[in-house]
């Protein structure tokens, strides 16, 4: 009756660290492709020529290595990046909302 209960405790276990190294997997496949999605709302896909077909990985890389570099020369530069992104969002935001509005013709009702 114990080794049973002891079976059924180590499948319940197995199937719980199952699902939770799923649920991390999943985070981390959000995550990078979050991190491809600001890749091109920076616009580093038009910059460096990421749209022709053929990826320049190296030049992509290039990029982010140069903006580590810097970063740890000068950590101030991640508090002005990131006003300058929130800075981004908040236009981009804006920008949908307008989006949204209905257009106005111009003529009295």
């Amino acid at each position: 009756m114990a080794l049973v209960t002891a079976r059924r405790v180590l499948a319940q276990s197995r199937r719980k660290l199952a699902l939770a190294m799923l649920d991390q997997r999943a985070r981390r496949t959000r995550e990078l492709i979050e991190m491809g999605g600001l890749v091109e709302k920076a616009r580093l896909v038009e910059a460096i020529g990421l749209r022709d077909g053929d990826m320049d990985v190296e030049a992509l890389l290039g990029v982010l290595l140069e903006a580590a570099e810097r970063v740890r020369v000068d950590s101030s530069l991640v508090t002005a990046w990131r006003a300058r992104g929130r800075t981004a969002f908040e236009a981009d935001k804006e920008k949908r909302k307008g989006a949204g509005r209905p257009r106005s013709t111009g003529a009295a009702s």
